[in-house]
């Protein structure tokens, strides 16, 4: 049994199972908790450093002679997204 019975969050857990961040699963296999604890930890920080990199990304925009308006507002808005999913994420997990 990898899910609680539940139909009400069907897709929810699903989705956010492949996330890493549904935290009622293989309640029965503490073997299997603990590699997929392992898998939460591996995509938490991998989608962590894509957030770092955003945000460096945006410091050089910023930051560079030529000023370009339209890749820092681009940079922005993906920035503001992965920080908002980020939160989400952190929300869930914890």
């Amino acid at each position: 049994k990898i899910f609680p019975k539940n139909d009400h969050f069907k897709i929810t857990m699903y989705v956010n199972f492949l996330l890493g961040v549904w935290p009622f699963v293989f309640e029965d296999s503490p073997s299997m908790k603990k590699l997929y604890n392992f898998y939460a930890n591996f995509t938490f920080f991998y989608f962590l450093f894509f957030i770092i990199t955003a945000y460096m990304e945006l410091f050089v925009l910023i930051f560079a002679e030529e000023k370009d308006v339209q890749g820092i507002v681009s940079n922005l808005c993906i920035t503001l997204i992965l920080k908002a999913t980020y939160s989400y994420m952190m929300i869930m997990y914890r």
